[in-house]
């Protein structure tokens, strides 16, 4: 039975191909057997990986401008309620803010004052090869730069949706660890965005006030006090002690099930595997078979 279906080549039908695949039941069997104990064994030696997030948004201004944004598109759709909600341009302030939660100055810091962090790395295991470490962190000096390499490429900060939100999110295979990661990107990049504007307000407010002691232009001096007037609602902005570029919209938790590894996935690519293998071994040996035969 199973030469008449090799032998009709592409004649096949579906019909056929699952005639050859209950055909081949065995060799499928032990290849799914075979892959399946490897597929435990290595799943038996994988750490267990879990998903620490938050959600993050635009700050809303003590003092919000009413004028629209410099940087709204000439588009004769652009009134529309339909492209206003397709929008997901935020404040110039929380694209800053997420720039520099994957900036090396903020990673550096973090990897001075929270030594776990590097810790957590430099025990942390490969993911495939478990007796492998996956990072060399034992270069004191390098520690900062290599850092911002890993998390540059394993803290994942994505759109949520249609809205002007971003979720963070870093998967690790301690919980706490995870955590702390993220809330630390997040306090320190909020520290140094409020020092970097805070150093600038004083620094252009000084330059006003000594500008307008020199002025003996009225009309001008009404526009340098207009000046300083603005530079000092900045000031109260980044001195209220709330959130400067980015608020925190849903706090950071870890996930309390575990994103890798995903044995129904892994199976799954076993049953396939185990398929494939075995339809093709048991077709080759078919093949030799009738080939045999036909020469006889």
């Amino acid at each position: 039975m199973a030469i008449d279906v090799l032998s009709r080549g592409h004649q096949r039908t579906v019909a056929d191909i699952l005639l050859l695949f209950w055909t081949a039941k065995y060799y499928i069997a032990f290849f799914m057997l075979f892959f399946g104990v490897l597929s435990a064994l290595w799943l038996a030696l994988q750490p267990s990986y879990y998903r620490a997030q938050m959600v993050i948004g635009p700050v809303e201004r003590l003092f919000s401008p009413s004028e629209q944004p410099v940087y709204e598109p000439q588009n004769v759709y652009a009134s529309t309620a339909l492209y206003n909600m397709q929008r997901r341009d935020s404040t110039m302030e929380l694209q800053h803010f997420i720039k520099m939660m994957r900036s090396q100055k903020v990673i550096g810091h973090i990897a001075e004052v929270i030594p776990d962090h590097v810790s957590y790395f430099k025990q942390e295991k490969d993911s495939i090869l478990p007796f492998q470490r996956r990072y060399d962190l034992s270069d004191k000096a390098a520690v900062s730069t290599q850092m911002a390499h890993i998390l540059k490429r394993r803290v994942v900060i994505q759109p949520d949706g249609l809205t002007p939100f971003y979720t963070v999110s870093f998967e690790a295979s301690d919980k706490a660890a995870a955590l702390s990661v993220i809330s630390s990107l997040y306090k320190y990049s909020d520290m140094f965005l409020r020092q970097d504007a805070l150093a600038e307000s004083k620094q252009k407010a000084a330059y006003l006030k000594q500008r307008l002691d020199d002025e003996k232009n009225r009309d001008i001096s009404k526009i340098i006090t207009t000046l300083i007037t603005q530079e000092e609602q900045s000031l109260m902005q980044v001195q209220s002690g709330s959130a400067f570029a980015a608020k925190v919209i849903e706090a950071p938790y870890v996930t309390p099930y575990v994103v890798w590894p995903k044995p129904f996935l892994i199976y799954g690519g076993v049953f396939i595997i185990a398929f494939v293998f075995g339809s093709v071994l048991y077709g080759l040996i078919e093949s030799i078979k009738l080939r045999r035969m036909q020469s006889l």
